[in-house]
Parts: C-alpha cells; sequence; structure tokens
C-alpha cells in the first residue's frame, strides 16, 4: 500500500496554540484527495490553550481524514510525543510532523514518493534551515561522533518515514530529541533499506 494514500502522521505540539491550527489546515487542504490519512496529534503536556485547541480541531468532519488525540499529562519532550503517537498509529507508514510549522507539509509528498515496498525508511535533511556556525557544528559533530561510536553513517536531520510493521518491532527507547538519530541508526543496523 503506497504512503500516498495510507498514512499516519503524527503531530507533536507543546504549547502550540497558534502555529496548530494553521498546520492542520494546511495538512488537510493539501491532503484532503489522500484515501486514507490518520492524524494523530499529541499534547505534550502544554501549558497554554493546545489542548483546547486540539478538541476543536478533532471535531472538524473529514471524508478521508480521521483526527486522533493523545494527551500527556506533563512535557515529558519530543521522544516521548513522538512514541505516544507512534502507539496510536494504525496505517501501514508512519511519519510526522512538529506542531510549530518549522517543516512543510509538502515534505510529507515528497518523501511518500521514494517510498517502494522494498524500503523501511526514508529520510530527509533541512534544506530551508538557516545554520548558524554553531549549530552547523554540533550537528556535524554528532554525526561524526555517532560514526565513531557505531560505524554507522546517518544522514538523517529531518523528518523521516518509516513502515509502521518495522517501527512497532523496533520498540524505540530514547524520550528525547535523540529519538530522531536512534530510528535511523537501529534501521541500518538491521541492514533495512534506507534512502
Amino acid at each position: 500500500q503506497s504512503p500516498s494514500h495510507h498514512l499516519s502522521l503524527i503531530i507533536t505540539a507543546y504549547n502550540e496554540e497558534e502555529a496548530l491550527p494553521k498546520l492542520v489546515a494546511e495538512i488537510i487542504r493539501d491532503m484532503a484527495e489522500w484515501e486514507q490519512l490518520e492524524i494523530i496529534i499529541v499534547d505534550d503536556g502544554s501549558t497554554d490553550q493546545t489542548s483546547a485547541i486540539m478538541k476543536e480541531l478533532s471535531q472538524t468532519q473529514h471524508q478521508k481524514i480521521v483526527i486522533k488525540l493523545v494527551y500527556l499529562t506533563y512535557n515529558q519532550g519530543m521522544g516521548a510525543a513522538l512514541k505516544a503517537g507512534f502507539k496510536e498509529a494504525t496505517m501501514p507508514w508512519v511519519t510526522f510532523l512538529p506542531g510549530d510549522g518549522q517543516i512543510e507539509p509538502q515534505m510529507i509528498a515528497k518523501l511518500c514518493d521514494l517510498a517502494d515496498p522494498n524500503t523501511t525508511l526514508i529520510t530527509s535533511r533541512y534544506s530551508n534551515r538557516e545554520y548558524t556556525p554553531y549549530r552547523w557544528l554540533l550537528s556535524k559533530g554528532l554525526r561524526i561522533f555517532t560514526y565513531m561510536i557505531i560505524w554507522v553513517q546517518v544522514t538523517s536531520e529531518g523528518m523521516y518515514l518509516i513502515r509502521r510493521d518495522f517501527l512497532q518491532a523496533l520498540r524505540p527507547i530514547s524520550d528525547s530529541f535523540m529519538l530522531n538519530l536512534e530510528i535511523p541508526i537501529r534501521v541500518i543496523q538491521a541492514h533495512e533499506q534506507v534512502k
């Protein structure tokens, strides 16, 4: 099944009362014709009106789009929020977006276009993010450190698309942003196909 028609999209949100409605509206506009889209919004212990806005968003009716809500009682970090969303995913393919809208939803279709039955993971890198010298050095240093420790080269730093069956078997560990490094590393170590 193509991810362009059967996809679980996790949105992690921490105090995103302003950005979240715009992001969800953009997703619905861009993906209204998809056969099955499951949007899972995870409130990572927000202290603003994010949870109330999530309830409003879930009540809007869409023919081919289902919106599910997950609430964490306190802020646990991006990795924990993603894992909570992963548990609710039911579609064959899974991806994610941060609720702040920094990654354009159009990236999802680009990742889906690269998927095929033999691929487990499709990774991406930020193309529109401005890097300070510190941020660039940190990103480069982390990749080098990872390679030196476990002999795996990872180029992913943005969102990715992964098969749900493999993700469930993987049982990710990290509760922090390091989850975005853990998953690609473990997929590569399992000798699965990565694009």
